[in-house]
């Protein structure tokens, strides 16, 4: 559901990401490996959103589960938030911008 005051509910910034992790929140990279390689937020699992099995993978998890979903500018993990609230998860949020924002944010980035 849209929000015309305030944006998308599910949208959330780089502090409230990191405060949702602390509460237990599961961080979801839905970018590809070749992408997640490179640079990565700490602590994330990787749910490629173009590989042929994605969406079999995320009805895998447990719908009552609390998950941040991010990619690099926010496009996959808006789509991907709005498949798993169409598919009976109770809580999915989005990294509004993606990794984009957390690197400009200056926070830390794992990379191999």
């Amino acid at each position: 559901m849209f929000n015309f005051f305030g944006g998308d509910p599910n949208d959330i910034d780089c502090d409230t990401f990191e405060n949702l992790v602390k509460e237990g929140y599961i961080a979801i990279d839905v970018r590809t490996k070749e992408e997640h390689v490179q640079a990565r937020i700490t602590d994330c699992k990787q749910i490629d959103f173009y590989a042929p099995d994605f969406k079999q993978k995320i009805s895998e998890l447990d719908k009552n589960g609390k998950y941040i979903i991010y990619c690099r500018s926010g496009n996959r993990s808006r789509q991907t938030v709005s498949y798993m609230s169409s598919n009976g998860f109770n809580t999915a949020k989005n990294l509004k911008g993606g990794i984009i924002t957390w690197y400009n944010s200056g926070r830390k980035l794992i990379q191999d």
